[in-house]
């Protein structure tokens, strides 16, 4: 087994660990749908491996504003590690949001606030810097004392001060009923303040899912976060071998952009790979018929394809037919001719089975290629 060969096998296998399980396909569809949605700007699977690290709610970059060490993830190296620009980008635009949060208590300049704004409509991290200050407003824990002041001057407040473009007022609005809606712990006490606290969070979870398709309460037991974790470690150890293994820049490639994809994506993405092998074959006139037509039907939906290929069969056999009916009336004239000889008529009979044989075998054999032909159409 060759070196490209070996990985991908290995990335086959760690594909198929989590195959079976539909909660963990439904977040790989998740996960993929929405980095899709956020454009080109970074390499796809970068954003895949860091919105794993916000599902995972993972709090390290709690830490950037209070000069505690952080903690990184798996996940969030391997973002690094395949798109740098992301880190750089993200908090660029993560010190805007903390500059317009903080314009609305201390008061700027006009012209540093249109600047502002501006930034905030046109950094292309705006988006992923919101994500993620959301989700760590969602997850971390709180305590009285930090409470105080709470959220407006914390992650979702500076979250909401990034959504300065008129598509985002609707959603602004709703954040900001769901922020001056925070708990007051000291008038709740210990008990409900807790419970008041989960209301919340599951309320502003809602509201990020309706509006920003980020759907952070994934409730995966504990089983299938074992599963998770299991996958995570071993897509790791995958990305470490694609750099030891000088591996094809093809095959890195390949593998690198299925990394924490759904099983159903990664069949339609080798399905597509088929198609254009195929549509990249010779010049029409160096292909063959069969070639021709297999490329012709490549665009044709499957009741169309069939269609065609049963009136090729009907096509066929009623072009065969009057060549054999014409050569059995040869034979009987013949016959007829000459004298009633019973070896004579034996091999016409003969003849005409042969021929009616011949006749079915061919019938069988058009309709068995048809057949095989949907078949690989299928695939």
């Amino acid at each position: 087994m060759n070196k490209d060969e070996y990985v991908r096998s290995m990335k086959q296998a760690i594909d198929d660990s989590v195959k079976e399980n539909e909660q963990i396909q439904q977040f790989l569809v998740w996960l993929h749908k929405k980095t899709a949605s956020l454009g080109s700007h970074y390499q796809e699977s970068a954003l895949r491996y860091f919105y794993c690290d916000v599902v995972e709610g993972i709090t390290s970059d709690h830490y950037t504003y209070t000069s505690e060490k952080a903690t990184v993830s798996v996940n969030r190296k391997i973002s690094r590690m395949f798109d740098s620009r992301l880190d750089k980008d993200l908090d660029e635009a993560r010190t805007v949001g903390v500059d317009l949060c903080e314009s609305e208590y201390d008061g700027i300049s006009s012209i540093k606030l249109h600047k502002l704004i501006y930034q905030a409509e046109t950094l292309p991290a705006v988006d992923v810097a919101f994500d993620k200050d959301v989700a760590i407003a969602c997850t971390q824990p709180y305590t009285y004392k930090f409470d105080r002041g709470y959220p407006k001057n914390g992650y979702l407040g500076r979250a909401i001060s990034l959504l300065v473009r008129s598509s985002d007022w609707d959603f602004r609005k709703q954040l900001i009923y769901i922020m001056n809606a925070f708990p007051n712990s000291y008038e709740w006490g210990d008990y409900l303040y807790e419970k008041r606290l989960e209301e919340w969070r599951q309320g502003l979870s809602s509201c990020l899912y309706r509006y920003r398709n980020l759907k952070l309460d994934w409730q995966f037991s504990d089983g299938q976060k074992q599963l998770l974790n299991n996958y995570y470690a071993a897509n790791k150890l995958l990305v470490d071998c694609l750099q030891e293994s000088n591996a094809s820049p093809e095959v890195q490639k390949e593998i690198q952009d299925t990394l924490l994809l759904p099983i159903v994506e990664i069949e339609r993405r080798k399905n597509c790979i088929t198609k254009k092998i195929l549509l990249d074959c010779p010049q029409q006139s160096n292909r063959s018929p069969e070639v021709q037509d297999t490329q012709e039907a490549l665009f044709l939906p499957t009741v169309e394809i069939q269609k065609r290929s049963s009136n090729e069969v009907q096509q066929q056999v009623q072009h065969i037919l009057p060549l054999l009916t014409d050569e059995v009336a040869q034979h009987k004239r013949e016959n007829e001719q000459s004298s009633p000889n019973l070896l004579v008529k034996l091999n016409f009979y003969t003849t005409t089975l042969f021929y009616s044989s011949l006749l079915i075998a061919l019938i069988l054999y058009i309709v068995f290629i048809t057949v095989f032909r949907d078949y690989i159409w299928t695939l």
